[in-house]
């Protein structure tokens, strides 16, 4: 039983002095790596700038992006704040043009959407009048859910041409 009990201990001491040193080398290759890990650190948030400047540069010009481009913009743009704790100039602009509707704008500019957004507005009115007891004439009402109908079917249902 005593030579049970002194392998036990002659085990928990060995376990122990393995830890001690294998802390040790974890803390010396750390240090060894920590000017590595930096400069990883600074590439990383080199790389989020440039790509974030581009982006929000082709916004501001008014450049067609798609879901997928925007998706990852937003990924990156969170990485950059939210992981790597920056907020500086690119912050500044993004939430000029991101929050504050370039993307707007730009509909606002393009025909299609002018008058679609004009259209729902129309409608809107139509059914507002209608409840507070204005009546139009059957056939107005007619003419202008047709045209309506007709521009949201346009609208939604043409598909872009692909660019060769």
């Amino acid at each position: 039983m005593e030579e049970v009990l002194k392998c036990i201990g002659l085990i928990a001491g060995a376990i122990g002095s393995i830890t001690i040193i294998c802390k040790f080398l974890q803390n010396v290759i750390n240090k060894g790596f920590s000017p590595i890990y930096k400069k990883i650190d600074e590439l990383d948030e080199s790389q989020c700038k440039n790509y974030l400047v581009t982006f929000l540069k082709s916004v501001e010009k008014g450049e067609k992006m798609d879901e997928v481009e925007i998706q990852r913009a937003y990924e990156v743009y969170d990485h950059y704040t939210n992981d790597l704790k920056k907020n500086s100039y690119i912050h500044d602009k993004w939430e000029k043009l991101m929050k504050w509707g370039v993307f707007m704008k730009k509909a606002w500019s393009d025909l299609k959407s002018f008058i679609t957004v004009a259209m729902i507005v129309l409608l809107f009115v139509i059914v507002v009048a209608n409840i507070l007891g204005f009546t139009l004439a059957e056939n107005i009402l007619i003419l202008v859910t047709n045209l309506i109908t007709a521009v949201f079917t346009y609208y939604f249902t043409k598909k872009e041409k692909e660019e060769e």
